[in-house]
Parts: C-alpha cells; structure tokens; sequence
C-alpha cells in the first residue's frame, strides 16, 4: 500500500475511542440550553408584537425569536436518537414549552 493510500485511511476505531467519553447525552447541558432557548424565544416572540411596527426593535426581536425558537425545536432531532424510556421529563417539558406551540409534537 502506498504512502498516500495509508495516510487516506481513517482510524475510525481509533476516533471512537477518543470520543467515547463525549457520546452519553448530559442532562444538564440539554437542559440548560432548551430552557434558554425557549425562553428567549418566546419573550422575543411577544416583545416583537409589543414593538412599534416595522420598527428596529421589532426586527431585531422578530429574528432572535425565530433562531431561538428554531434552536430549540432541532431538539426534536435529538429527542429521537435518545434512547426509548430515557430524558422521559425532558421530553414531556419539550413538547409542552415547544412541540405544541409550534406544532411539531415529538
């Protein structure tokens, strides 16, 4: 095999190892940054509709609301690859702060 051809070659085994400790989901940290999220999401959402129309202030509040509402809903996305039976409160919380509202129940 050639020197190219070796360097081409991805450890993935040697990969896995260095991240293993990096794969179990930590409750904490998903906690953290739902909560966030969400919050800033719906209170930018309602000062958007407090604000002068078309004004700066509602701009700006209307985009900090979509990221933050959008960030908060991609956790849909982690919600499935979790284990069945696991984070259960985090997905109730999930769906009723976030899921129902914006009408993607998990």
């Amino acid at each position: 095999m050639s020197d190219v051809q070796q360097e081409l070659k991805f450890p993935v085994r040697e990969a896995r190892e260095l991240v293993k400790d990096l794969m179990p989901p930590n409750a904490f940290i998903y906690w953290v940054d739902f909560l966030f999220h969400i919050a800033l999401g719906w209170l930018a959402f309602i000062f958007c509709f407090k604000s002068d129309f078309l004004s700066l202030s509602q701009w700006v509040s209307f985009f900090v609301s979509a990221f933050s509402l959008f960030r908060a809903a991609i956790f849909i996305h982690e919600l499935t690859h979790l284990r069945k039976g696991t984070f259960q409160i985090f997905r109730v919380i999930w769906n009723i702060l976030c899921g129902f509202p914006l009408m993607i129940p998990s």
